[in-house]
């Protein structure tokens, strides 16, 4: 999984506390591992390939507490994506992300809004995949008690592709034999999806952190296999998919996904800190019969610099 930029704003709150920070310029280095158990997303399960990933990442970000409870940050990172047995995927991301936060009150449980926009380039060993990824955020939190918190968010992704290449009439670009409607558009990397989130969390002491998440998802999702019927049918772009092998298409789908997430996050000390997660997708298609289901377990461990 992805490790997040907004783990490094998570992490140094955390450590700093909440008051007493006018401007603070804040950088760090992530180390993870994770495993997908279906990194092709796809439905059959002669398709179906788990992997590992080794990620490493590197940010620096400033956060400002402004007048009446305002505060902004940014963040710019840089984050490699190495895949054990199927290095097509891997990538190297590099990141901008301004978060603008509004304190509604005073008082540590008033709740807060916010807004967030980042914008992405994603590059893969595999061009085709290269894409420019932008996401706004809006957001909702509030502080229960001590303890615990809760939030809604709504995120709206775009993400634009560097590259088009078509399947051709037939599918038989890299495809073992002739497939009906596989002439379609190339470019099955531009995406767009909507995010509507719930999310509550709880404080254990002063060194955990529990999160749990639910969201629904509509909009695109990309998912590989050889060329059948359903899949043909549901997809509105269609592309050689060189990651997966010869006779593998990448296919663009318009689908509703339902997201299941949890985290726990532990700070060492004040430079240390781990972060587990858990996260369970499963997507449907709006139009054919395609559904499929992933799972992905990270653990990353954060170290403020």
């Amino acid at each position: 999984m992805k490790i997040k930029l907004g783990t490094t704003i998570a992490v140094f709150s955390m450590c700093v506390g909440p008051t007493g920070i006018s401007a603070e310029t804040f950088n760090d280095l992530a180390f993870g591992i994770s495993n997908n158990d279906n990194i092709s997303n796809a439905q059959l399960d002669s398709e179906i390939f788990s992997d590992r990933i080794i990620q490493a990442s590197y940010n620096l970000g400033k956060f400002v507490d402004l007048d009446d409870g305002l505060s902004v940050t940014w963040l710019a990172g840089v984050e490699y994506f190495d895949y054990d047995e199927w290095p097509g995927f891997n990538h190297l991301d590099i990141a901008g992300r301004v978060d603008l936060k509004k304190k509604i009150g005073l008082g540590a449980f008033v709740p807060s809004v916010g807004a967030q926009f980042s914008v992405t380039k994603l590059n893969y060993d595999e061009d085709v995949r290269d894409r420019l990824r932008s996401e706004l955020e809006l957001y909702w939190s509030k502080r229960i008690n001590e303890s615990w918190d809760m939030g809604a968010a709504l995120n709206i992704v775009e993400a634009d592709a560097d590259n088009e290449l078509a399947a051709g009439p037939s599918g038989m670009n890299t495809g073992p034999g002739s497939m009906p409607g596989m002439q379609r558009p190339g470019y099955v990397y531009d995406i767009s999806q909507q995010l509507l989130s719930l999310s509550v969390g709880v404080a254990i002491g002063d060194v955990n952190y529990i999160k749990f998440g639910a969201s629904m998802m509509q909009g695109d999702v990309i998912s590989s296999a050889e060329p059948y019927t359903e899949i043909v049918n549901a997809s509105s772009a269609i592309s050689p998919d060189a990651a997966m092998g010869d006779g593998f298409f990448a296919y663009r789908i318009d689908a509703d996904t339902q997201i299941i997430s949890v985290s726990w996050d532990y700070i060492i000390n004040n430079d240390y800190s781990l972060n587990f997660s858990y996260e369970y997708r499963d997507s449907e298609a709006n139009q054919g019969q395609v559904d499929y289901q992933a799972s992905i377990v990270s653990l990353n461990l954060i170290v403020l610099l």
